[in-house]
Protein backbone atom coordinates (compact mmCIF):
# COMPACT_ATOMS: atom_id res chain seq x y z
CA UNK A 1 0.00 0.00 0.00
CA UNK A 2 2.76 2.30 0.66
CA UNK A 3 4.24 1.50 -2.33
CA UNK A 4 1.27 2.75 -4.45
CA UNK A 5 1.68 6.03 -2.32
CA UNK A 6 5.48 6.52 -2.73
CA UNK A 7 4.29 6.01 -6.85
CA UNK A 8 1.50 8.53 -6.88
CA UNK A 9 2.92 11.14 -4.97
CA UNK A 10 6.32 11.00 -7.49
CA UNK A 11 3.23 10.83 -10.33
CA UNK A 12 1.41 14.02 -9.38
CA UNK A 13 4.47 16.13 -8.94
CA UNK A 14 6.30 15.43 -11.92
CA UNK A 15 3.18 16.26 -13.87
CA UNK A 16 3.10 19.89 -11.37
CA UNK A 17 6.48 20.46 -12.81
CA UNK A 18 5.90 19.66 -16.06
CA UNK A 19 3.32 21.73 -16.64
CA UNK A 20 3.98 26.09 -17.71
CA UNK A 21 2.88 28.13 -15.35
CA UNK A 22 0.28 30.60 -16.76
CA UNK A 23 0.70 34.35 -16.56
CA UNK A 24 -2.22 36.90 -16.09
CA UNK A 25 -3.18 38.50 -19.36
CA UNK A 26 -2.72 41.83 -17.96
CA UNK A 27 -4.57 44.69 -19.75
CA UNK A 28 -1.64 47.34 -19.85
CA UNK A 29 0.43 44.90 -21.90
CA UNK A 30 -2.81 44.62 -24.12
CA UNK A 31 -2.56 45.93 -27.70
CA UNK A 32 -6.29 47.95 -26.90
CA UNK A 33 -5.53 49.06 -24.07
CA UNK A 34 -6.16 53.24 -23.86
CA UNK A 35 -4.54 54.29 -20.77
CA UNK A 36 -6.64 57.37 -18.92
CA UNK A 37 -4.98 58.50 -16.25
CA UNK A 38 -6.29 59.76 -12.59
CA UNK A 39 -4.62 62.91 -10.68
CA UNK A 40 -2.67 60.30 -8.35
CA UNK A 41 -1.17 58.76 -11.63
CA UNK A 42 -2.86 55.40 -11.71
CA UNK A 43 -4.40 54.03 -14.65
CA UNK A 44 -6.95 52.08 -12.68
CA UNK A 45 -9.65 53.75 -15.04
CA UNK A 46 -8.57 52.92 -18.37
CA UNK A 47 -10.36 51.43 -21.27
CA UNK A 48 -10.30 49.34 -24.15
CA UNK A 49 -10.77 50.25 -27.55
CA UNK A 50 -11.96 46.99 -28.72
CA UNK A 51 -15.48 47.67 -26.96
CA UNK A 52 -16.75 50.67 -27.83
CA UNK A 53 -19.95 52.94 -28.80
CA UNK A 54 -19.53 54.93 -31.87
CA UNK A 55 -22.08 57.46 -32.47
CA UNK A 56 -22.41 59.92 -35.41
CA UNK A 57 -23.49 63.67 -34.21
CA UNK A 58 -25.56 65.90 -37.17
CA UNK A 59 -24.27 69.18 -36.70
CA UNK A 60 -26.87 70.91 -35.67
CA UNK A 61 -24.93 74.24 -35.97
CA UNK A 62 -25.63 74.41 -39.83
CA UNK A 63 -29.07 75.76 -38.96
CA UNK A 64 -27.92 78.26 -36.56
CA UNK A 65 -24.39 79.66 -38.18
CA UNK A 66 -25.09 78.35 -41.78
CA UNK A 67 -21.32 76.73 -41.33
CA UNK A 68 -21.22 73.15 -42.52
CA UNK A 69 -19.13 71.43 -40.66
CA UNK A 70 -20.17 68.11 -41.53
CA UNK A 71 -21.58 65.03 -39.06
CA UNK A 72 -19.15 64.40 -35.72
CA UNK A 73 -18.45 60.73 -34.87
CA UNK A 74 -18.25 60.26 -30.74
CA UNK A 75 -16.37 57.18 -29.78
CA UNK A 76 -16.77 56.08 -26.02
CA UNK A 77 -14.78 52.79 -25.25
CA UNK A 78 -15.87 50.52 -22.04
CA UNK A 79 -13.77 50.43 -18.88
CA UNK A 80 -11.02 47.66 -18.92
CA UNK A 81 -12.59 46.60 -15.49
CA UNK A 82 -15.74 46.66 -17.53
CA UNK A 83 -14.60 44.08 -20.11
CA UNK A 84 -12.79 41.54 -17.75
CA UNK A 85 -16.13 41.36 -15.96
CA UNK A 86 -18.49 40.08 -18.40
CA UNK A 87 -17.70 36.74 -20.50
CA UNK A 88 -19.10 37.62 -23.27
CA UNK A 89 -16.45 40.40 -23.61
CA UNK A 90 -12.89 39.12 -22.34
CA UNK A 91 -13.90 38.24 -19.25
CA UNK A 92 -11.32 36.83 -16.16
CA UNK A 93 -9.14 35.00 -18.67
CA UNK A 94 -8.67 37.69 -21.18
CA UNK A 95 -9.96 36.06 -24.04
CA UNK A 96 -9.49 38.75 -26.61
CA UNK A 97 -5.88 39.60 -25.38
CA UNK A 98 -3.41 40.79 -27.69
CA UNK A 99 -0.13 41.30 -26.79
CA UNK A 100 1.22 45.01 -27.35
CA UNK A 101 4.32 44.88 -29.62
CA UNK A 102 7.29 46.82 -27.91
CA UNK A 103 9.39 48.34 -30.67
CA UNK A 104 12.98 47.74 -29.76
CA UNK A 105 16.13 49.14 -31.20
Amino acid sequence: MMYWNLISIFFFTAVAFSLNPTTPRFCKNCKYFVPELTFEGSTEYSKCSLFNTTTTLTNNRYLVTGVDDGPRVHVEYTYCSTARTFQNMCGQEGKMYKRKYVKRS
